[in-house]
């Protein structure tokens, strides 16, 4: 099917319904959608078509039309009439949760001039950005290395004033720029559908303290076991009392002076301590607070967004950095990254195959068969390195081959995506010892536990993209 721009009206039927469900499923797999988010999407418009039709019967014209904003595809399904929105349900508030997650992976309503209006944003299949990371990192180490033994002196040195130093200067702007409110929406977003999830009782705060609780856990012991394998200065072998003390002080200068700082100068721990504060006062407020929690979600959604752009233009700068650093430094450095990356296979394959067999063993289902189930889903995930792209085949693993109930899966299953993230933690982990070794950072006690529990929470602070 060719991608382009198309409207037209047609009464609401059923054979209307029909093609315009064919259409809408041709379109998505032009875009080379994943097949679960299809399903998704289908079932989703068909659902809201029937409701229209329920509401405001049959041969009432409906407009259907395609087009294309910038990179993104939209549908959009519009009919007149008074307000009925045919996507209500009585899971409102986490829907509206996994859309700020998401960025927008639901379909939308708004009312606006007599117009009832549906619109689904259309993505194509994503590739797993580490493949244009892992490109750009073999290339910029090949060309930065090449330059040290083939360009002169005077030539490495225009380059760098010249390019790769304003290069290097903007990246880290857009990155300090981008990073304070992106990570400050996220968490106070989190925090907003902790109360959506606790809402469903016990189950739910059990699963949302499991999932925090795994997280440390699973970090605590990849740095135990990770420790061995880095050549790290001490400057304690023991929580002495000064060190107490500065620990404390530590703790206590986590609270801001003010709430602009933390952002100017991208402190992340009072960043995500502003962010519990503001998203813990939005749960007590409850509905007095209706509206910021909307504004929140909104801001978080166009945050993800923006996030979404620069990790696009990551590979671009990383390259250009990589030889800005080898050109500078010393490019040995570089050599030793193998070891993180050996350390997080080594350490991430049996893991997962522990977390399997412990579900298995506990549900008394064969190994062979609960990994033929999730497989696909895995795969996805793999591939794409995407929780938006994952989404569907997630759910359709969820309720229809593991027999979840769909209740469960809308409450739980986007924290869990977003909140339990073990191998982004133990790899975040690794490299940050990995940096502590090739920059002669002193570590000590205090340090491994602030490691510890700062890489859990930005692993929570992350986007999902």
């Amino acid at each position: 099917m060719k991608i382009g721009s198309m409207r037209e009206t047609l009464p609401l039927c059923g054979e209307t319904i029909d093609l315009i469900s064919k259409k809408t499923e041709e379109l998505l797999l032009a875009l080379k959608t994943e097949k679960a988010n299809v399903l998704r999407i289908r079932l989703s418009l068909e659902e809201a078509l029937l409701r229209f039709a329920d509401r405001f019967g049959e041969n009432t014209p409906v407009t259907y039309s395609v087009g294309k904003r910038l990179t993104q595809y939209y549908m959009i399904i519009e009919l007149e009439g008074d307000t009925y929105n045919p996507l209500a349900d009585d899971h409102a508030e986490m829907k509206n949760f996994s859309e700020s997650l998401f960025n927008g992976l639901d379909p939308e309503y708004s009312y606006s001039r007599g117009r009832n209006t549906v619109t689904f944003r259309l993505t194509r299949r994503k590739r797993n950005p580490a493949v244009s990371l892992i490109t750009a990192l073999i290339a910029g180490m090949a060309v930065g290395i090449a330059g040290k033994y083939l360009l002169s002196p005077e030539i490495m040195s225009n380059v760098v004033t010249t390019v790769l130093r304003p290069v290097y200067d903007l990246f880290f702007r857009l990155l300090n720029a981008a990073s304070g409110p992106v990570i400050f929406l996220s968490v106070a977003v989190v925090i907003c559908g902790m109360g959506g999830v606790a809402a469903i009782g016990k189950n739910g705060r059990g699963m949302v303290l499991r999932f925090m609780y795994l997280s440390f856990l699973v970090t605590i012991l990849s740095c135990l076991i990770a420790i061995p394998f880095f050549n790290l200065e001490y400057a304690y072998d023991m929580l002495s009392g000064t060190e107490f003390t500065s620990l404390l002080d530590a703790i206590f200068n986590v609270a801001p002076n003010d709430v602009f700082m933390p952002f100017v100068s991208g402190d992340s721990p009072q960043i995500i301590l502003l962010a519990v504060v503001l998203g813990n006062a939005i749960l007590i407020a409850g509905n007095k607070a209706a509206g910021l929690k909307a504004i929140v979600e909104q801001a978080n959604g166009v945050g993800l967004k923006v996030a979404e752009w620069i990790s696009r233009l990551t590979p671009y700068f990383v390259f250009l950095i990589l030889i800005l650093e080898i050109w500078l430094g010393d490019w040995r450095d570089f050599i030793g990254i193998w070891k993180p990356v050996v350390l997080f296979l080594v350490v991430s394959v049996p893991l997962l195959a522990l977390f399997l067999t412990y579900v298995s063993v506990r549900k008394k289902v064969s190994f062979a068969k609960l990994v033929k189930k999730i497989m696909p889903s895995f795969l996805t995930a793999l591939r794409t390195a995407s929780v938006e792209s994952a989404y569907g085949e997630n759910v359709f693993c969820c309720e229809k081959k593991l027999g979840i109930a769909s209740r469960i899966t809308k409450h739980v299953l986007p924290m869990g995506l977003v909140v339990y993230m073990p191998a982004g933690s133990f790899s975040m982990l690794f490299f940050t010892l990995y940096a502590a070794q090739v920059y002669g950072v002193s570590v000590s006690t205090l340090w491994y536990i602030f490691a510890i529990i700062s890489t859990v929470l930005l692993v929570v602070a992350v986007p999902p993209v």
